[in-house]
């Protein structure tokens, strides 16, 4: 198995723990639907103060990073859990595949790379500063649902859509995270604190 490290989010070494209120909060803010908290706290967002916006993309980070069974690969946790992200659609489930994506199936055990190239395919990942080899995108079902109907998924289809529109209006809830992964090796640790993952080899 190849271990890989992702530096997906960059908090700039600063941790900013919930408060206790708002994790035991009445409208249990973890388990909104993704229209739901986007509605509910996109005031955080936008009208609030630092401490507003750096408070809600700690709570969109423990969203996302939710635990959800894993019942093929054992997981990445002891338990045989992964992040509710890695049951998600990539790019590639996106955009190249005329089959779709299935929400309810058991979640990936592999890199699934926005742009790939020929190393990827030997299982080599470079060990040095990301790049477009080791770039994965995932999106929630709204995001997905929005761009398959709009008919956002091919260049001819891209096209047609800017004919009848001046831009692309997601939906409120839409969520997309964009993951770079350095491979872990013995001359290459992971940089400290970093979050690793194992995945198998491709």
């Amino acid at each position: 198995m190849n271990k890989l490290t992702a530096c997906a989010f960059c908090l700039g070494g600063l941790l900013l723990p919930l408060s206790a209120a708002l994790a035991k909060s009445k409208d249990a803010w973890l388990d909104l639907s993704d229209e739901a908290f986007a509605a509910h706290y996109a005031d955080m967002a936008f009208d609030g103060n630092l401490r507003d916006r750096e408070q809600l993309a700690w709570m969109i980070f423990a969203r996302v990073n939710q635990l959800i069974d894993d019942p093929t690969n054992g997981g990445m946790t002891q338990d045989g859990k992964v992040p509710v992200w890695m049951a998600w659609p990539t790019d590639p489930d996106t955009f190249g595949s005329r089959l779709p994506f299935e929400f309810s199936s058991t979640p990936r055990s592999t890199m699934q790379p926005s742009a790939e190239k020929k190393d990827l395919r030997f299982g080599r990942v470079a060990t040095a500063d990301p790049d477009g080899a080791n770039e994965e995108v995932t999106r929630n079902k709204i995001s997905y649902d929005y761009l398959i109907e709009s008919g956002l998924t091919t260049r001819l289809d891209v096209a047609a859509f800017f004919e009848a529109n001046d831009y692309v209006d997601m939906p409120v809830g839409t969520i997309e995270l964009k993951a770079s992964w350095l491979q872990v090796t013995p001359v290459s640790p992971a940089p400290e604190h970093a979050l690793t993952f194992r995945f198998r080899g491709w």
